[in-house]
């Protein structure tokens, strides 16, 4: 499965892929005050909370157009 993530001013959004098939999507408010293991965090407990398995994400692919957001 694939995590594709898109990183705005406003908001990050993220999305489960299953092939070409969008399994879930999800948004969280764009801080540029949250450290990256915040997002970390929060990323990884919406996919836990949502019953992913965190082994069966095999690629990620990352759009960003807030640079304090990319890393």
């Amino acid at each position: 499965m694939l995590l594709a993530i898109d990183a705005g001013n406003t908001s990050i959004t993220f999305g489960i892929f299953d092939g070409e098939n969008l399994v879930k999507k999800f948004s969280l408010a764009s801080d540029k005050k949250r450290s990256i293991d915040e997002y970390g965090v929060l990323i990884g407990s919406i996919i836990d909370q949502n019953d992913i398995k965190k082994e069966d994400l095999t690629a990620s692919i990352l759009a960003s157009v807030v640079p304090n957001l990319t890393d």
